[in-house]
């Protein structure tokens, strides 16, 4: 990569993760009663809470499966085409 390409490289970068932590940032102040009560169905629940992603957000549900939710939980599989135990596709 040529120093061009990587100075706008690394400007794109720093552009990308400034708006997005303004935007994380800015969650904190939209956080209500709601979430409070979303947590408190979450812990009430007698059966299994199913909670998904993908990218990032899917190692968070994987950690908080076993962080802060304490219960036993495991990844599903992939849906991909050819996957025996894939429901579509």
């Amino acid at each position: 990569m040529r120093w061009k390409e990587r100075e706008a490289a690394l400007e794109c970068a720093r552009r990308v993760l400034s708006i997005e932590s303004r935007a994380v940032a800015s969650l904190a102040d939209r956080l209500d009663a709601n979430f409070g009560r979303a947590v408190d169905l979450i812990f009430a629940c007698k059966g299994k809470v199913i909670v998904t992603g993908v990218g990032k957000a899917g190692s968070s549900a994987a950690r908080s499966r076993h962080d802060e939710l304490d219960r036993h939980a495991g990844p599903l599989p992939p849906l991909r085409r050819g996957n025996p135990r894939a429901t579509s596709g």
